[in-house]
């Protein structure tokens, strides 16, 4: 029942009259002037002509609205209103308005009515991940609302939003909220995130339903009712790992998936440890390890860094089995540069009309907390960036944008896919295919902290994409019982997928009833054939030709695809398969050749092999071929490969997967796989001792005054990595002078583990030309004790003493120095100023003597020390004491006395102003105060 309220004769009247044209004149109305309810439109004209009667049976409807100018105001609240100032309180825009409350249109407000707006898909991408996509821009909010879906798995129907929450898993991951589902504006998508525990097994059955509810996104029109066909859930492809970033001291492994777990991960072999934080971002899935490489200075060193991860998982969807890959490898970059970064190009997404790349010439991060500085215009318009628009409800605000990190040197820039024709400025308005916005990019830097300088462009995006077609190569493959074809974007049907648009031809050219096609992981479809039941019916007729009739299928920008064709050849591996024993390659141990470490892979086949087992090609550890160098044998029954890795090869011990392609073959064909059943390749961790050589790098002069030393008698050498030696071996070395050999006494180990000091006889000149051998082991030295801590001998070699470094052995500890250091420069700062001269700014002097004494405990040398020292003096001088503060007073109060001179050029003022002018210093402002009063003439 409508609630109503008494209105007199005299306020109608006044109601009908309002007209607030100075407070609206200026605003752009939106909607048409007059009275509204939810099933009638009123014009101003047509209000004045009504009787009071008619007039008051308008008013008193609570759902009355009237719209003046731009605004709109609810009746029941503007009777009340007697001035401007009263309405401006109770005014809200046509635009939030019609957001809650509907479009206002000539037949009143709040009317929805069902259009073509559709559901385009249903689609499960990984075990978590269920989408619907809709194939025009919908309400953010309401395409959310789990209310308004249907979701099955299995013969489990859950039909209310409650039901459907108790499936789905929010998380937070580094404090951004992952809500139950999330909306993606750029292809209208809602992705529904299951928990782990009810993530799709392969087989299992799952639809979504739309129900009534689900509105367009200017909220005129309403999402048709559908009903989803059931689908079955099929996944056993592994995570594929993307890429690898560098965040701190983190390190984030990006995958093509959601990850369950990994295990053990590798840098440059070594292994790290640390907290892992697995993320499931809809299209950005990562697995962070804190402080990873914190672990290891060699992780941060100049050059490429190569990362490997074993054991990854997804999600259980083999039953209680994940599927699994069992390495992944990609790498890092760390340089050192003072060339600042550029923006390379901007370019429009191949496969997207609202997103667009910026790529740089290096690998950037922003310069402030944002991902990326930004300011986009089209035309005088421009557009809002926002935090992440698959979460922000854009609702009236049309033109919002989000910026994603895609990997080192690449940002991607998505924009809101908000339609309304009436919308001002939108990123295509009506009728728009193509777009060109200016943009401007700022507040970058390279990983060395050079900033780039800010670059104004432009890109031009448009809705002509390049049609879908199908990806070369071997994606497209016989898989058990299917054909698999896949296309290079996400795809859906044109309509319901029609089987009778894909032809398949097999070697003999005999045309194949296609009896089932469906597209299975948004770009792939898969293709059964009539009566082929299995791998083998399908190998034995293959290779097939696959062709897609043109406008089978169309891509998310509703481009159809041309006809295009594929070659499906057999599968490789033979019928025919030997499972090779668990550990049955070994590393022979504790090998080791004129003093380096030898790793010797031996593989124990177990039968007699083909020529295929001694190619290194079809053996890779972690993922790599094997590196030049590497030698290959096999024994005389041929059961038995040596694979001998070259010296360098390791740099540390550790374990590496050597896997073994199915290229191998058995001397009567049978192929080498790990089991006869799962027919995968051969894989097999095994340890690698370190067998690199430790290189002298570098050599300096011992001083105790970088400055005013002249000789020494200490030489600090620098190893490529930790050594070990003995001290009084007096072979392993030899300093050379001018062609003269220096004898030294002893050897000893520098403040890090990669130094040696040597102790010579006598003082040496610092001028002379000093070079320092590293002698090989044979005949001049029967033994050479210099050694990493794996006991691989020093590489014999070569290098010219140059620099000086202070030796803290003789000026006493380096630690104490510094902490003598530190006190006495806190003492000074204590000292620097008279406290009682600055009683006004006393909490100002007090802070900067802490900041400074919290900057000297920080220091890590003595040269810091004077640094942090220095600095806070300048801070502590730019406090004003109380006699800076008084003449400061006395200044102003004997301008302000020449200014009063000037004006009122009256004697009395003008001795007045002298006598403070004279009071004070000397100095150019108490001259050019004098000047200004010599200058008066007495009135």
């Amino acid at each position: 029942m409508k609630k109503t309220f008494k209105v007199s004769a005299a306020t109608a009247l006044a109601i009908s009259a309002l007209t607030p044209v100075a407070a609206f004149a200026a605003e752009t109305p939106v909607a048409a002037d007059g009275f509204y309810t939810t099933s009638s439109f009123t014009t101003g004209k047509d209000f004045r002509a009504l009787s009071t009667a008619e007039k008051r049976a308008i008013l008193t409807n609570s759902e009355t609205v009237l719209v003046v100018g731009g605004k709109v105001y609810f009746a029941k609240d503007a009777i009340t209103a007697t001035t401007n100032a009263d309405l401006a309180k109770i005014a809200t825009t046509v635009a939030d308005f019609e957001a809650t409350h509907g479009k206002l249109t000539g037949n009143g407000y709040g009317n929805v009515v069902v259009s073509d707006l559709k559901v385009e898909s249903v689609s499960a991408i990984n075990p978590t991940e269920i989408q619907v996509t809709f194939n025009q821009d919908v309400d953010a909010d309401s395409a959310l609302d789990l209310s308004h879906y249907v979701l099955s798995i299995d013969d489990n129907e859950y039909n209310t939003a409650a039901q459907i929450a108790t499936l789905l898993e929010p998380t937070s991951v580094d404090g951004t909220v992952l809500e139950y589902s999330e909306f993606d504006f750029a292809t209208n998508t809602v992705t529904f995130k299951l928990s782990e525990t009810n993530a799709l097994k392969n087989a299992q059955k799952y639809s979504i339903d739309v129900k009534d509810g689900v509105l367009s996104a200017d909220k005129t029109k309403q999402v048709a009712k559908y009903q989803d066909t059931v689908k079955t859930f099929t996944d056993t492809k592994a995570p594929v790992l993307e890429s690898v970033l560098k965040s701190g001291d983190d390190l984030v492994l990006v995958f093509d998936e959601p990850v369950k777990s990994i295990g053990t991960v590798k840098i440059d072999d070594i292994t790290v440890d640390g907290a892992k934080t697995y993320s499931k971002f809809t299209g950005l899935y990562t697995v962070k390890i804190t402080g990873a490489l914190a672990q290891d200075e060699r992780f941060t060193t100049l050059g490429s860094h190569r990362v490997v991860a074993y054991d990854v998982k997804d999600y259980a969807t083999n039953g209680d089995v994940p599927n699994n890959e069992a390495v992944v490898s990609s790498s890092y970059s760390i340089s050192l540069d003072t060339t600042p970064p550029t923006v390379k190009e901007i370019k429009q997404l191949s496969t997207d009309a609202r997103v667009f790349d910026i790529v740089f010439s290096e690998a950037v991060e922003s310069v402030t907390a944002s991902e990326l500085e930004l300011d986009i215009k089209k035309g005088n318009h421009t557009f809002t960036q926002v935090a992440d628009s698959s979460v922000a409800n854009p609702s009236a605000i049309a033109d919002v944008y989000s910026v994603v990190k895609l990997g080192g040197n690449k940002y991607r820039v998505t924009f809101s896919n908000y339609t309304n024709e009436e919308n001002i400025n939108p990123l295509y308005a009506k009728n728009e295919t193509a777009v060109s916005l200016a943009v401007v990019v700022k507040g970058y830097k390279d990983l060395a902290n050079n900033v780039g300088q800010e670059y104004k462009g432009s890109v031009n995006l448009s809705k002509d994409l390049n049609a879908p077609t199908i990806k070369p190569g071997l994606d497209n493959k016989i898989d058990t019982n299917k054909l698999v074809v896949v296309f290079d974007r996400a795809i859906t049907p044109v309509g319901e997928l029609d089987a009778s648009k894909i032809t398949v031809t097999d070697k003999d050219g005999i045309k194949r009833t296609v009896s089932g096609a469906t597209i299975a992981n948004g770009n792939t479809i898969e293709i059964t054939l009539d009566e082929f039941v299995s791998e083998a019916d399908y190998n034995e007729k293959a290779p097939f030709t696959v062709t897609v009739a043109a406008g089978t299928v169309q891509s998310s920008e509703k481009v159809k695809n041309n006809t295009t064709s594929v070659t499906i050849k057999e599968t490789t591996v033979d019928t025919a398969v030997t499972a090779l024993a668990t550990n049955s390659a070994t590393v022979t141990p504790d090998k080791n050749v004129n003093g380096v470490n030898v790793n010797e892979i031996v593989i124990d086949y177990g039968a007699e092999m083909g020529a295929s087992a001694l190619e290194l090609s079809n053996y890779t550890l972690d993922n790599q071929t094997l590196p030049t160098g590497t030698k290959i044998a096999i024994n005389k029954a041929n059961d038995k490969v040596t694979i001998t890795l070259p010296e360098g090869f390791a740099a540390v011990d550790n374990q590496q997967l050597l896997t073994i392609s199915k290229n191998v073959k058995t001397k009567t064909g049978s192929v080498i796989v790990n089991d006869v059943t799962e027919k995968k390749a051969y894989t097999q961790l095994i340890d690698l001792v370190d067998n690199t050589q430790p290189v002298l790098n570098k050599a300096e002069y011992l001083v105790t005054d970088l400055d005013d030393s002249t000789e020494t008698s200490r030489i600090k050498l620098t190893f490529s990595e930790k050594v070990a030696f003995t001290a009084n071996d007096l072979d392993d070395l030899t300093v050379v002078v001018g062609g003269a050999t220096k004898a030294y006494t002893s050897l000893e180990a520098g403040s890090k583990e990669n130094e040696v000091i040597v102790n010579l006889a006598q003082p040496l000149s610092l001028v002379n030309a000093t070079t320092v051998n590293v002698v090989a082991q044979g005949e001049e030295n029967t033994a050479l004790n210099i050694k990493d801590l794996a006991g691989n001998i020093a590489k014999a070699n070569s290098v010219q003493v140059s620099g000086k470094a202070i030796d803290t052995k003789l000026i006493g500890d380096a630690a104490s120095v510094l902490a003598t250091a530190k006190t006495n420069a806190k003492a000074a700062l204590d000292s620097y100023k008279n406290a009682a001269d600055y009683t006004t700014n006393a909490a100002g002097l007090t802070a900067a003597i802490e900041a400074g004494k919290t900057a000297i405990d920080a220091a890590t040398t003595t040269e810091d020390v004077t640094a942090a020292q220095n600095a806070a003096k300048i801070a502590i001088d730019a406090i004003k004491s109380d006699a800076q503060l008084a003449a400061e007073e006395d200044l102003q109060e004997a301008t302000d006395a020449v200014a009063l001179a000037e004006g009122s050029k009256s004697q009395d003022d003008v001795d007045a102003a002298q006598a403070l002018v004279t009071a004070l210093p000397a100095g150019d402002a108490k001259d050019a105060l004098q000047a200004r009063i010599d200058a008066i003439e007495i009135a």
